[in-house]
Formats: C-alpha cells, structure tokens, sequence
C-alpha cells in the first residue's frame, strides 16, 4: 500500500509539471534522480516549486550532492535512454539518493528529509 507521503510526492511531482518523469511502478523507494531522471535544472525547479505551493524549506541542501549539473553530457544521455525505456549505468551512484517517500516526508515535515 502507497503511503501518505508518496502520495503527496506524487502530487506534488505531477502539479509541478513532471508528470511525463512518472513511469508504471513508481513507488516510495523511487529515486528522483536515479530512477525517474529529474536531475539538474529540473530538480532545482522540482524543490522551488515545492517551496513556493507546499512551504517546504530545502536551504540546507547542496544540488550538487544530489545530481549532475544541467548541461552535462551524462545528463542528456540519460534523458535519451528514459524516454526509449532503455537502462542506461552511468556513475549516478556517486549522488545521494532522493526517494519519492523522503519528498513527501519533506513536504510533509516542512524540511528536507533527504
């Protein structure tokens, strides 16, 4: 069963305008970056707007821990592979996961949680 604060991320991804960025299966263990490819510019945007509808306060995080920056060339690869449904292995693994769950638990709490 889907808990309130994925839920919540859910809504909150899809009000933001990355609805496109949600595939079947999306669940609380979901990586934002890792796994739905909201990184960059689109993971700026994605907290800003959080910030300003659902009062979230995400100050004390560095992006950087989290995702590429916009204009790297990983970054657009790994958007031609999301879209074609291919896994792409790229050294992703050195960022700091974002689950669906703990930006739920962020809206939720007001905080990052993450």
């Amino acid at each position: 069963m889907t808990d309130v604060a994925t839920i919540l991320a859910l809504e909150a991804i899809k009000a933001a305008g990355y609805a496109s960025f949600l595939a079947d299966g999306v669940a609380g263990k979901s990586r934002i970056v890792h796994d739905l490819g909201i990184q960059g510019d689109d993971l700026h945007d994605l907290l800003d707007f959080i910030t300003q509808n659902y009062g979230a306060d995400f100050s004390d995080i560095h992006l950087g821990k989290y995702s590429l920056p916009e204009g790297h060339l990983l970054t657009g690869l790994k958007e031609i592979y999301r879209i074609f449904g291919a896994k792409l292995i790229l050294p992703f693994s050195r960022y700091r996961p974002i689950t669906v769950e703990a930006l739920g638990q962020s809206i939720m709490t007001k905080r990052s949680q993450f």
